[in-house]
C-alpha cells in the first residue's frame, strides 16, 4: 500500500536534508535594511522571519541577497560578502531556522536590472536601456570574461559565509530578468564564446557556479 502523502509529511532531499514538512515560504524581496552602504539585516528581518519560522512553515527561502554590493536592485538590498557584519546575518539565520525550519538564502545579481543608478551594469553582450519599465533596464556593456570569473566566485563566497552563519543551503535566481536569466535566454545572451550561443554554453555560468559551489561548501 501506497503511504498517503499530506503538506505534513517530511520531505528528504538528494543531499540528504529532510525539511519537516512540504510548507515554503517563498522568496519576497523585504526592502528593509540598516542602510544603503553597510547592507545587513536588521531587527526587523529578524522579527519577521521568527514570525514565519514560529508559524510552522517547514522551508524559508529568504529575499534576494546580493554577493556584490556594488549591483543590488534597490540601494537597501541586503549584501552578503567579506565586508558583512556577519553576527547580524547570524541573528538573521537563527530567526529563520527557529522551531526546527529549514532556510535557504536566495543569491541575485541584477545584470542591467535595478531601480536605481547602478554604476558601469553589465550584461552578457551589450544591451541598450529600454524605456519605461519602472526604469528597470540600464545601457550595458558586455562581460569580459574576466567579470564573468569573478562573479562566479563572489556567487561561491556569499554560499560559504551563508553556510557560515548559519543558513542550510541557497537558491540561485534565475529568473525575472536578472543576470542569471540574462546569461540563458538567447535574447539578452549574444555571445559567440564559450558562455554563449547553444543552450549548453549559456547555461555554463550557472552549471559552473553550482559545481563550484558544492565543492565549496
Amino acid at each position: 500500500m501506497v503511504e498517503a502523502v499530506t503538506i505534513e509529511t517530511p520531505l528528504t532531499f538528494k543531499c540528504g536534508k529532510t525539511i519537516k514538512n512540504r510548507i515554503a515560504k517563498g522568496a519576497m524581496a523585504e526592502f528593509y535594511n540598516d542602510d544603503s552602504e553597510k547592507c545587513n539585516p536588521t531587527d526587523v528581518h529578524i522579527k519577521l522571519y521568527k514570525e514565519w519560522s514560529q508559524g510552522g512553515v517547514g522551508l524559508i527561502i529568504t529575499g534576494h541577497v546580493f554577493p556584490d554590493r556594488n549591483y543590488k536592485i534597490v540601494k537597501e538590498d541586503p549584501v552578503l560578502d567579506e565586508h558583512s557584519d556577519l553576527e547580524k546575518w547570524k541573528a538573521y539565520a537563527e530567526a529563520c531556522t527557529e522551531n526546527n525550519t529549514t532556510a535557504v538564502i536566495q543569491i541575485n545579481h541584477p545584470g542591467r536590472q535595478g531601480m536605481y543608478d547602478i554604476p558601469e551594469p553589465y550584461a552578457p553582450s551589450d544591451m541598450p536601456k529600454i524605456e519605461g519599465g519602472l526604469g528597470l533596464y540600464r545601457d550595458a556593456k558586455a562581460m569580459t570574461e574576466e567579470q564573468i570569473l569573478e562573479l562566479i566566485q563572489k556567487f561561491v563566497k556569499a554560499s560559504k559565509l551563508g553556510k557560515q552563519v548559519g543558513f542550510h543551503g541557497i537558491e540561485l535566481h534565475c529568473a525575472h530578468g536578472y543576470l542569471l536569466s540574462q546569461f540563458l535566454s538567447p535574447y539578452t545572451n549574444k555571445r559567440e564564446d564559450k558562455w554563449g550561443g547553444s543552450l549548453e554554453n549559456r547555461k555554463r555560468v550557472l552549471f559552473e557556479m553550482i559545481g563550484q559551489i558544492r565543492e565549496a561548501c
